[in-house]
């Protein structure tokens, strides 16, 4: 589009219509937008990437030695060298890997935010969690996946006998089956880094409600590995086994 500025008979094309119009098509295009909504949204981000880059171009021109003027909506640079030209390119390459990255890691981690509820025995807790495609965890017996929260989140929600049993693994009551929610009681084996044959204690709840977005995910078959540590940061506490929402997890991670 920006070759139609040397051909003079069609240069209608640059009328302020026609950019808007161009700019439709092109973010169309591009992206296919499922609602207007959505593509309102990716035209506020088209002009505003947009007017950051004729900021840059224009401070660049400011604060070096170079000078040009702006006629009929082409910037003219005189005196550009090449060597000032391939500096601004590998400038400009690095700039883009470094923000390409910054944004899909933040895209990646704001789109796999989940909301956790979980039932068991008439008490509710509630937990933020990750989509962690790294989570493999599942009951060895049952096979069913494992959702790993820290302690502290379910620290109000767990038994009293439970938490005795948490500090150590050892310490197993013998009237566990007894107490109703010891038929409850999972344990995982779990290999990490810097953890060879390690051993979580889990629990299965009554219920597990996972919101996310305006979608809603409910599971009774959902084992919950205890992790007496810190696995987050204050976004979330808990890591939710890929398979549970295989194919919103693989959706997520192919948009970003």
């Amino acid at each position: 589009y920006a070759f139609v500025f040397f051909i003079p008979s069609i240069q209608f094309l640059y009328s302020t219509v026609m950019k808007i119009l161009f700019s439709c098509f092109i973010v169309s295009i591009s992206f296919s937008p499922y609602s207007i909504k959505y593509f309102v949204k990716l035209m506020a981000a088209f002009y505003g990437i947009s007017f950051a880059l004729g900021g840059l171009v224009l401070a660049g021109i400011y604060f070096t030695d170079m000078s040009g003027l702006i006629k009929n909506n082409v910037i003219y640079i005189r005196d550009l060298s090449y060597l000032k030209i391939l500096i601004s390119a590998i400038i400009g390459y690095f700039m883009m890997v470094y923000l390409a990255k910054l944004f899909k890691y933040r895209i990646l981690n704001n789109e796999l935010y989940v909301n956790i509820q979980i039932e068991m025995d008439g008490k509710t807790a509630y937990v933020k969690g990750i989509l962690d495609t790294a989570n493999f965890l599942v009951e060895p017996i049952s096979q069913v996946p494992v959702i790993v929260i820290e302690y502290l989140a379910l620290q109000g929600f767990l038994p009293e006998d439970f938490k005795d049993i948490l500090k150590s693994i050892d310490m197993i009551p013998e009237n566990i089956y007894e107490l109703g929610w010891g038929r409850r009681l999972r344990y995982i084996p779990y290999t990490s880094l810097g953890t060879q044959n390690g051993m979580l204690l889990g629990i299965r709840p009554d219920f597990i409600s996972i919101q996310k977005g305006d979608r809603q995910y409910d599971f009774q078959n959902i084992v919950i590995g205890i992790y007496n540590g810190t696995i987050g940061n204050k976004d979330y506490s808990a890591l939710l086994h890929p398979d549970i929402l295989k194919e919103e997890a693989e959706y997520e991670i192919n948009k970003a």
